[in-house]
């Protein structure tokens, strides 16, 4: 399924980032940057999840 993430999704979102950029030091994802996101018209976090795990992430800036 695909959907807005949500700051609940931090953690998993951080583990993902920390597995796929392993070369980068802002891997952390921060509550409020979900929430700074999720309040901007113009921004979208989107993630992929199948069965409570999170499998990927879309940014998108209109």
């Amino acid at each position: 399924m695909i959907r807005e993430a949500e700051r609940t999704n931090k953690e998993q979102i951080s583990e993902l980032y920390r597995m796929l950029v392993t070369n980068s030091k802002k891997r952390n994802v921060l509550e409020e940057q979900i929430d700074r996101i999720r309040k901007d018209s113009n921004n979208f976090l989107l993630i992929y999840e199948e069965e409570g795990v999170i499998l990927g992430t879309l940014t998108l800036n209109i």
